[in-house]
């Protein structure tokens, strides 16, 4: 699911911010961040492994599209704490291990400072 939402919304970015000759590596890091998401690992240095290049040339590759590593993690982990939540039965504490939090509590503020909700509100109205 987070796959097809970063492939959605990949094409309006393009549009937007890439150069034509950019667009190859912006393309390669949100597939990163999607399967980074999906084995559940939000750490710069495994996306970073992940795309076969250094911590360093990750952030600068970002940059130029006017992005933050954290920035594409952090929606990552939105977009998958949503999905998670609205599809399915897993327990808040489970959730925010998934994600990659030290405790629940971490998640649950980070979750209202996305939303607005708790999670708990969150899965009630999906």
């Amino acid at each position: 699911d987070l796959f097809r939402y970063v492939q959605e919304n990949l094409k309006l970015i393009q549009d937007r911010w890439v150069l034509p000759g950019k667009r190859s590596m912006l393309s390669k890091i949100y597939a990163a961040v999607a399967e980074s998401a999906e084995a559940g690992s939000f750490s710069p240095r495994g996306l970073a492994r992940r795309l076969g290049i250094s911590q360093r040339s990750l952030q600068r590759n970002a940059r130029e599209f006017g992005l933050t590593v954290n920035q594409l993690l952090t929606e990552a982990r939105e977009t998958t704490a949503r999905r998670l939540l609205s599809e399915t039965e897993l327990d808040i504490e489970s959730i925010a291990r998934r994600l990659a939090y030290s405790e629940a509590r971490a998640f649950r503020r980070a979750f209202i400072r996305w939303t607005g909700k708790s999670p708990t509100a969150f899965r009630k109205q999906s």
